[in-house]
């Protein structure tokens, strides 16, 4: 069994395809999301977190079709 990670277009094909099992989606818009709060956070004079975790979402055949 293969896995893949970033979710790519190729990946998400491959997965749906059988190809691949699964792969990892990066949230990308959350990631931005939480680095703008950061550089807020930054600019008013606070201390930005050291970690933001950001969850990232594992595709399978099984959900693939709401990442294309």
């Amino acid at each position: 069994k293969v896995f893949g990670f970033d979710g790519t277009a190729d990946g998400l094909t491959a997965v749906e395809d059988g190809k691949l099992e699964g792969t990892i989606a990066q949230q990308p818009d959350e990631l931005g999301a939480r680095a703008v709060e950061q550089a807020a956070a930054i600019l008013d004079g606070e201390t930005p977190e050291e970690e933001v975790p950001v969850e990232v979402v594992t595709v399978t055949n099984e959900n693939v079709a709401e990442f294309k």
